[in-house]
């Protein structure tokens, strides 16, 4: 099994190293790097580019290789990171989950590239942690998000929160403080959080147990196996996926992939759904999908398998007396079977190998097991995360700082749990600012992190500006019709485009589905965020500069289309899409302001589908062709830095929409200087004339 699995991560690490040399070492100019993703994502996306694509490489990289691996030719370029750091390759769960192979060499999206280029140093250690509300603030208790949590959270912008049940009252307070949470988190930092429990059914239920949120309590998954085999388990997987979600979570710490061979082993027991290496593989497999069909991030646990174990990590050091040889035939092959398709994190226990490393060092400490056993032979490209590091197995033995630096070490990617959260990030801080560990190292782990983020809880529109609005009820009888101006016949004539000035005075955080048929919903709408010296509110601005625009299109002979011209409406995000969409619209421009927890950040992008995205990728070509155009010229008129045009699948807006759709950021309310710039009427009037020449651009190419 080891010589199979090891073949599947060899073609692939040839493919990274080259992208990631471009990342971390800065040998390459960021259109370089744009270019050679842009080409490798259209190498593995469509055959027929592919002579295109090598000619392209060869520009690039100066050149392919070629690398035969055990009879397996690739043609691919010379230097590669390990292919785990690919976002564009996320997948996507739907009700039937698409077959993936593991085999196939995966790319880093540009945008997650752009977004690390981004990050200090203190943001990218800080989302390492995987933390209780209780460990990051230090209080005893916490439910809710109040200005201890924010304070706390603004000091260590950690990357995942897991609730215990004492935090968790009932439905209204649990969903409040999630929504909290991730609007903070999300706003503060441009990148969305991890809310996390141990949902699994039988006596691991944080939510299932309280009969305060009303839901059906699962059976333990050995019974479920036994009596519901694969279904069954599936459909109670999906049931708790859906409450999770209807709660405001987004990660199972679920499923138990362990395999129950000790009738001793209490701390498993029956968490584990059988005795039997396939039968656990083929439940396992289901319970994610089950989850995912929901959602949900999944997590296999707890490698290399908890289930011969007599001790309790929890209590003391556990051992597992088995040979690699004897781990092989039977604990590791739920893991082998469904990590790298069903799987976006591992847990990493705690167990000590004896008799595999020849000491007592606990698993998540070893980069034997974690690094060359894990990532390497097994070839698993998603998060690695340990096991709770406040467990006496690891804090009755190493103290928080190193334990905490030793996974790092070890491979691991997310430290769960950490007894002391502020002496173990400064601990971490302080190896990297030594030498011990290397910023490639962090940069590794942080892109893996980004790519499931990017995957599952990638930014709402409303979160890219951020939403300083109060909970206030919407009133559901104030509604806005559009009007349609009259079209003069000129250079603009038979052309509609419909205006969109971004958010409302009031947010609707209702959901709505992220697309047509989606299961998974986002805010309706926000009021978006406000400027540090201006005061002026995001909607304000982005009513302001439509308002120019439309004068300004409509002198250039076009038909505009104002899906609002006040700010007191209540139209979700699908809403002002189906607007554009049932007038037929030849453009669909959408006017946002960003903000960013870095006072420094500044200049415009504009945002599009991918060409992948499910529920419109027939428009992505004239959406790219539209947003390229747009900030183009919009740069030139202002003279303000040029971001990115950034591709996701994340924005309601974007997805609802039927026709070529941008979405503008102008610039950066959190940066003083910018945030007084657009406040002004010479600046808006420059913001407007740019779009303006954008949308003349992307019709004469058209």
């Amino acid at each position: 099994m080891k010589n199979t699995i090891q073949k599947k991560s060899i073609i692939k690490k040839i493919l990274c190293i080259f992208l990631m040399t471009l990342l971390i070492t800065g040998c390459g100019k960021e259109k370089n790097a744009e270019k050679a993703v842009t080409i490798f994502d259209e190498k593995l996306a469509a055959e027929e580019n592919e002579t295109n694509a090598e000619d392209e490489i060869e520009k690039t990289a100066g050149g392919t290789v070629f690398e035969t691996v055990e009879g397996i030719t690739e043609d691919f370029p010379s230097e590669i990171p390990d292919d785990e750091n690919d976002f564009s390759d996320s997948v996507s769960y739907d009700n039937e989950q698409e077959e993936s192979s593991s085999s196939e060499p995966k790319m880093i999206d540009f945008s997650v590239l752009k977004a690390l280029e981004s990050m200090s140093l203190e943001q990218k250690v800080a989302q390492l942690f995987f933390v209780t509300p209780q460990g990051l603030t230090g209080a005893e208790e916490v439910t809710q998000f109040g200005n201890t949590s924010k304070n706390s959270y603004d000091q260590i912008p950690v990357g995942g929160l897991i609730y215990l049940a004492g935090s968790l009252k009932d439905p209204e307070q649990t969903k409040k403080m999630l929504r909290d949470t991730q609007d903070y988190a999300t706003k503060s930092t441009g990148i969305p959080i991890f809310l996390g429990i141990d949902e699994e059914g039988g006596r691991v239920l944080r939510v299932g147990n309280n009969t305060a949120f009303g839901v059906k309590k699962t059976d333990p998954m050995l019974e479920v196996a036994r009596s519901g085999g694969r279904d069954g388990v599936k459909e109670a997987a999906s049931y708790i996926g859906k409450y999770m979600s209807d709660i405001g979570f987004n990660t199972d710490f679920a499923p138990v992939a362990d395999i129950l061979t000790n009738s001793e082993n209490q701390v498993i027991g029956d968490r584990a759904f059988g005795t039997e290496p396939e039968v656990v593989s083929e439940m396992a497999k289901a319970y994610a999908e089950g989850l995912h069909q929901e959602g949900i991030c999944s997590c296999y646990k707890h490698f290399p398998g908890h289930g011969d174990t007599q001790e309790d990590s929890h209590k003391e050091r556990a051992y597992s007396y088995k040979t690699m040889d004897e781990l092989e035939n039977c604990e590791l092959i739920p893991f082998s079977d469904g990590i790298n398709d069903c799987s976006d994190f591992v847990m990493i226990s705690h167990i000590s190998l004896p008799n595999v490393l020849g000491d007592d060092t606990p698993s998540s400490l070893s980069h034997e097991i974690v690094t060359d056993l894990l990532r390497n032979s097994m070839g698993y490209e998603g998060i690695i995360v340990t096991d709770a590091l406040d467990m006496k197995a690891v804090s009755g033995h190493y103290d928080a700082g190193e334990a905490s630096v030793l996974a790092l070490e070890a491979g691991c990617d997310m430290l769960m749990m950490a007894s002391n959260v502020k002496t173990s990030y400064n601990a971490v801080l302080s190896a990297v600012n030594s030498g011990r560990l290397s910023d490639e190292r962090i940069n590794e782990s942080v892109i893996r992190i980004l790519k499931v983020k990017q995957s599952y809880l990638e930014k709402s529109e409303e979160a890219l500006s951020g939403d300083n609005n109060n909970n206030d009820d919407i009133d559901d009888e104030v509604y806005y019709e559009p009007i349609i101006e009259d079209q003069v016949a000129h250079d603009g004539a038979g052309k509609l485009i419909v205006i969109d000035a971004g958010h409302q005075t009031r947010a609707n955080k209702d959901g709505e589905p992220l697309g047509p048929g989606s299961g998974e919903t986002k805010m309706k709408v926000s009021g978006g965020t406000a400027g540090v010296a201006s005061g002026l509110a995001e909607y304000e601005l982005a009513l302001q500069v439509s308002m120019k625009l439309r004068d300004e299109l409509q002198k250039r002979n076009y038909t505009v289309l104002m899906t609002r011209e006040t700010n007191d409406v209540n139209l979700s995000n699908s809403e002002r899409a189906g607007i554009a969409n049932e007038n037929n619209a030849d453009a669909f421009i959408r006017i946002h302001a960003n903000g960013s927890n870095d006072p420094n950040a500044h200049g415009a992008m504009t945002i599009c589908q991918t060409s992948s995205n499910p529920f419109n990728a027939n428009m992505y070509q004239k959406s790219r062709k539209l947003s390229e155009c747009v900030l183009d010229e919009m740069v030139a008129a202002t003279g303000c830095k040029k971001e990115y045009v950034w591709e996701t699948d994340s924005m309601t807006g974007i997805n609802w929409s039927q026709v070529p759709v941008t979405i503008v950021e102008m610039g950066y309310m959190t940066n003083e200087n910018e945030d007084l710039l657009m406040a002004t009427e010479d600046y808006q009037y420059k913001i407007v004339n740019g779009i303006a020449n954008g949308v003349d651009k992307y019709f004469k190419g058209d």
